[in-house]
């Protein structure tokens, strides 16, 4: 079947990097407090967070795979589907 897994990719050091936790500086704490007060949660580390950062993979290998099986064999069905006449 072959490996579908994306290619790891290097972990920078924006904030947020390798699932890490990223803490605003202190002069900043009035915007967690009103963020976290106005939304219910911390809005202005959200905000720096990058969207498209790093994160480690945690899932079991055994679910991995589980996932990848599942995936090949729906494309598989879907071509014949689609290639059917």
């Amino acid at each position: 079947m072959g490996n579908f897994e994306p290619e790891e990719e290097p972990i920078g050091d924006g904030p947020g990097e390798g699932g890490k936790a990223y803490r605003l500086p202190a002069d900043k704490q009035n915007e967690v407090d009103e963020s976290i007060g106005n939304y219910g949660m911390n809005m202005a580390v959200s905000d720096a967070i990058s969207l498209e950062r790093a994160i480690p993979d945690t899932r079991q290998a055994e679910l991995v795979n589980i996932f990848l099986l599942h995936y090949c064999l729906k494309q598989r069905v879907m071509s014949k589907i689609l290639t059917a006449d």
